[in-house]
């Protein structure tokens, strides 16, 4: 649950979300991408990073990996998701969060990965006009 003052920070256009309205706007977005990029699946695995309570106030960074499927090739991207929390009348809502790449485009294929897999998997996102639009 968001707070009213709510910002959300993402890797996609336009890479920044304010309340009124941040979740909903922002859930949108990803849709527009996810449907435009041809994305199938998406699952994120993550780890509990850091955390630190102070009175109504907290902040916890979260290890990400990012797996997607995108028109049949598997895109793994690993980051961070940077959040900070405010409890209000006994309950604590999200204020901010935000995702940070942390590595480069990566093709998956199976459990190997070759370069010559990859490079055609970039080629057929580049080449249908998505160079602004890889997965993040």
């Amino acid at each position: 649950m968001f707070g009213h003052t709510a910002i959300i920070i993402d890797g996609i256009a336009p890479y920044r979300w304010l309340n009124p309205g941040a979740p909903a706007n922002w859930l949108a977005d990803v849709e527009k991408w996810r449907d435009g990029l041809g994305v199938t699946s998406e699952r994120l695995s993550y780890e509990m990073g850091f955390w630190n309570v102070e009175g109504s106030s907290a902040y916890a960074v979260i290890s990400g990996t990012l797996t997607l499927a995108v028109k049949g090739q598997s895109v793994v991207r690993t980051g961070t998701l940077a959040y900070t929390f405010r409890n209000r009348d006994g309950v604590w809502k999200t204020e901010a969060q935000a995702w940070g790449r942390t590595s480069s485009l990566l093709f998956v294929s199976g459990s190997r990965t070759s370069s010559a897999r990859r490079a055609g998997a970039l080629r057929l996102v580049l080449d249908e006009g998505k160079t602004d639009g890889i997965p993040t």
